[in-house]
């Protein structure tokens, strides 16, 4: 299994990097647990390997004028509306805990309604969480965790084989990487993870909020 040790490599420690290949990127697990948590990995070509439990909770959303219906919910057409406005880079929903302000990640979509896109906001929980609307109706909830793990990774593509080291401990399993489907293979058992559709647009490594006129 992908070790479960939270920890930070020093500063001084560097990774040795690695060729571009089929495992570069960020991945998601397939599988989550009632309450939507699940394990989130990136793996760069400067051989870094980063791990993060996630709430991970994928809905739809109707913006119908300044009313937006139950995002998060997974029933679109149903439940009580939320009030909204944009303002310049800014979400502005009122919501059950008053007004909520979120900040657009990235760059707005040419041509598509102002609300397509990623944004970040503080969670009541303190945290960082993470919104993209899509033009096809689609809300992506994204809430990582703390204690995200980091360390390096080889890879040895030939004999499929994936070293992780992290926590002072190497770890090797094997895995199989077709497109952008990925499985690491305990024995009989597989478990699955997908690519994320639209790259590392949220933040795992960071999740304290940070107000963003206090961004380093």
């Amino acid at each position: 299994m992908i070790p479960m040790i939270s920890v930070l490599l020093p500063a001084s420690t560097a990774c040795a990097p690695v060729a571009a290949s089929e495992l570069t990127g960020r991945w998601e697990s397939s599988a989550t647990t009632r309450g939507g948590i699940a394990s989130v990995l990136e793996f760069r070509t400067d051989g870094t390997y980063l791990r993060s439990l996630t709430v991970i909770v994928d809905s739809r959303y109707v913006a119908d004028g300044d009313m937006l219906r139950n995002p998060g919910t997974g029933e679109a057409d149903s439940g009580s509306p939320v009030r909204f406005r944009i303002e310049n880079d800014r979400l502005i929903r009122n919501g059950m805990r008053g007004e909520e302000r979120a900040e657009r990640v990235g760059r707005p979509e040419p041509g598509a309604p102002p609300i397509v896109g990623a944004w970040r906001y503080r969670h009541y929980t303190g945290g960082t969480a993470f919104e993209r609307y899509t033009t096809d109706g689609r809300m992506l909830f994204r809430l990582p965790m703390p204690g995200t793990t980091k360390g390096c990774y080889r890879l040895d593509a030939e004999a499929s084989k994936l070293t992780i080291s992290a926590g002072g401990q190497d770890h090797q399993t094997a895995i199989q990487v077709a497109g952008d489907e990925l499985q690491f293979m305990d024995g009989d058992h597989a478990r699955p993870y997908h690519r994320s559709e639209f790259g590392p647009w949220y933040e795992i490594e960071k999740v304290e909020y940070v107000e963003p006129d206090h961004h380093p």
